[in-house]
């Protein structure tokens, strides 16, 4: 069972343009994860609704986002996401259309996590730190560099 709260009226203005789909790892003892969607609008993040899912597999987020498809009149052009598989495979089933990104935040989270491959690892310190830079590279540029950095890795750490 999927319990979904709408907190915006009408929830259509979620966007032709873009929305966060973000799971978190803490919800009430009868579900596994929340679900939070949000919106920009007006250069203002708003949360749209909350859904409570009784497992992480890609099933239910399947089942979540065909929810969320029935409520809304455009579909996204891009959604941003943290770093769960299960989820960036539903959405790319439900809304084939978008284009999927990545959280910054949750990036340097997962960064984080893997510290003492870092620290042991110079290739690994170096291929990261090409990565963060990624954020301060003109926009034109940006997929351009991140395809370079991941030819140079690649022959770095054969």
């Amino acid at each position: 069972m999927i319990h979904v709260s709408q907190i915006a009226t009408p929830i259509d203005i979620l966007i032709d343009r873009e929305f966060l789909a973000l799971p978190f790892h803490v919800a009430p003892k009868l579900f596994e994860q929340m679900y939070s969607i949000h919106d920009s609008i007006r250069g203002k993040t708003l949360p749209l609704l909350y859904a409570l899912l009784p497992n992480k597999t890609q099933g239910t987020d399947e089942e979540l986002f065909k929810i969320v498809d029935q409520y809304i009149q455009h579909k996204p052009k891009y959604v941003t996401i943290d770093f769960e598989k299960a989820a960036e495979n539903a959405l790319a089933t439900v809304f084939p259309q978008c284009d999927i990104f990545s959280c910054f935040f949750h990036f340097k989270q997962c960064e984080l996590r893997l510290r003492k491959e870092f620290l042991e690892n110079a290739d690994s310190r170096h291929t990261m730190k090409n990565l963060v830079a990624l954020a301060f590279v003109p926009q034109q540029n940006v997929i351009q560099e991140f395809y370079s950095n991941k030819r140079k890795c690649a022959r770095r750490i054969r």
